[in-house]
């Protein structure tokens, strides 16, 4: 009896450890695929990069469409970042226009990002230098892929740790059928003596 209540504990941890493993690899399957979403949204930009590098025969009006549907994807990005949520947890808050596609350029070795590719930006699509916006956006893409990648290798991992559980899980309810029917076996049959007029009297022989 004693095995069969360890048993119960530890069935119920490795159900635990299961549920988490779970739970891990729904949020991480979340936030790869976000990530996948914001790589999408720079290869549009690298795109619109090489459409506005193309001086000849792109007139100025269309440059500033051009100009103006990157800052639509810009907009996308930080947008994303602030309301994309899994269960309530916001899953690219720190992805933001500010904080991916950081280089240094200048003799000051100044930073910047995707966020001075947007209008009036250093590195805008109309009077930047359209070499330094495709850096960014390669730095941008480069850090989203080792992120990716990184989210990947955990979700390997979880999923490894995962198996490792359920197959625990099986060998110890496997283990706790086989007292529990041993101990059924081990019960003496019940004998009834039927006395008439009276109730039947059981008793174990």
């Amino acid at each position: 009896m004693i095995a069969g209540e360890q048993l119960d504990v530890q069935e119920r941890i490795f159900r635990k450890q299961i549920e988490a493993y779970e739970r891990n690899s729904t949020y991480m399957g979340a936030r790869e695929g976000a990530l996948g979403g914001l790589q999408d949204l720079m290869q549009e930009f690298t795109s619109l990069l090489i459409s506005a590098s193309n001086t000849s025969g792109t007139s100025s009006e269309e440059k500033a469409a051009m100009q103006g549907q990157a800052d639509s994807l810009l907009d996308t990005v930080d947008h994303l970042s602030q309301t994309y949520t899994f269960n309530g947890q916001r899953v690219l808050e720190s992805y933001t226009t500010k904080r991916i596609g950081v280089v240094t350029s200048g003799p000051d070795n100044t930073q910047y990002s995707m966020k001075d590719l947007a209008s009036g930006g250093k590195f805008n699509l109309m009077t930047g230098d359209h070499e330094t916006a495709q850096s960014i956006i390669d730095s941008a893409n480069s850090f989203l892929s080792t992120e990716r990648a990184q989210i990947g290798m955990a979700m390997q991992d979880n999923d490894s740790k995962m198996r490792v559980s359920m197959t625990e899980l099986e060998s110890v309810s496997a283990e706790k059928s086989r007292i529990m029917d041993a101990d059924f076996g081990k019960k003496p049959p019940i004998s009834c003596v039927i006395r008439f007029f009276s109730k039947p009297r059981c008793t174990r022989r």
